[in-house]
């Protein structure tokens, strides 16, 4: 067990990718298999102890070197979060104006977070008030972004409403469609606006749940006529082909067969051409 942690250390030491929390778990873990082993037998434990204290000494130079590039990654973390800080101090001025768009605020927040902890720890000396500015600009940032969003909220629920009543007043005159294809893109405009209409507050979730049940009756209801009116026209269609089709076969027997009175054969040609007609 000591020669495999040793051999442990000797390979961490000549690692190219390794962590300081890796580095100090294997000293720790071999000093504690070590102290575990002895005695060690006599043949082996000057080799043994000389290998372990090489092995040792290569991965504490190695530690010190990952600390001390560790310590400058932190440090030179320190002009990048302040940039964030800067960045938040900026949006925070940006969702305090009247026309500020909150949803592109509510976004560039979430970006703004984001990026914060892609950058990385700072020196603890720096690091906890760095934190508390940034932590507390996105707090302030968030409630002004959530009082907008609100007022947002309920006005996509009057929307709703709204759409609700157009869809409901097409629906109630379903008997009185004339014009199908301009009603089917009305209600489909309808869908549309619904889709892309936002969040509602959560305190009336239940009403919105109940205007979209409404709503989807509605659409349904008229889809549902407009199949019937369709399906009305497809068997008009269908009896009209069997109605052309007869007339062909009757004018096709005319034109085939000698006429007896020529005069009366073209009188009934044209009593055909007027049924085609109609």
């Amino acid at each position: 067990k000591a020669v495999a942690e040793c051999q442990k250390l000797e390979d961490l030491a000549q690692r190219e990718e390794v962590s300081v929390k890796q580095a100090e778990q294997a000293l720790k873990q071999a000093h504690e298999v070590l102290v575990a082993a002895n005695p060690l037998p006599r043949t082996d434990a000057h080799k043994v102890r000389a290998r372990y204290d090489a092995a040792r000494a290569k991965l504490v130079i190695r530690l010190h070197e990952l600390r001390e590039r560790e310590d400058w990654l932190r440090f030179s973390n320190v002009p990048k979060l302040e940039a964030l800080v800067q960045h938040a101090e900026q949006l925070l001025a940006a969702a305090g104006h009247e026309d500020a768009d909150h949803n592109k605020v509510a976004a560039a927040l979430k970006a703004l977070q984001a990026e914060w902890k892609s950058v990385g720890p700072a020196p603890k000396e720096k690091s906890e008030a760095l934190w508390q500015r940034f932590k507390s600009l996105c707090d302030q940032i968030y409630e002004r972004t959530k009082t907008a969003s609100d007022e947002e909220r309920a006005e996509n629920l009057r929307k709703k409403e709204e759409l609700v009543a157009q869809i409901e007043g097409i629906s109630q005159k379903l008997d009185a469609v004339s014009d199908w294809k301009a009603t089917s893109e009305a209600v489909k405009k309808l869908q549309a606006e619904w889709k892309s209409g936002g969040p509602v507050p959560g305190a009336q979730r239940e009403q919105a749940e109940a205007l979209w049940t409404r709503f989807k009756a509605a659409c349904d209801a008229f889809f549902e006529k407009r199949k019937g009116h369709y399906a009305e026209l497809d068997e008009d269609r269908a009896q009209n082909q069997r109605k052309k089709e007869e007339l062909c076969i009757r004018v096709e027997r005319l034109a085939i067969a000698p006429a007896a009175d020529m005069k009366a054969a073209a009188e009934q040609i044209k009593r055909y051409q007027a049924e085609w007609k109609e």
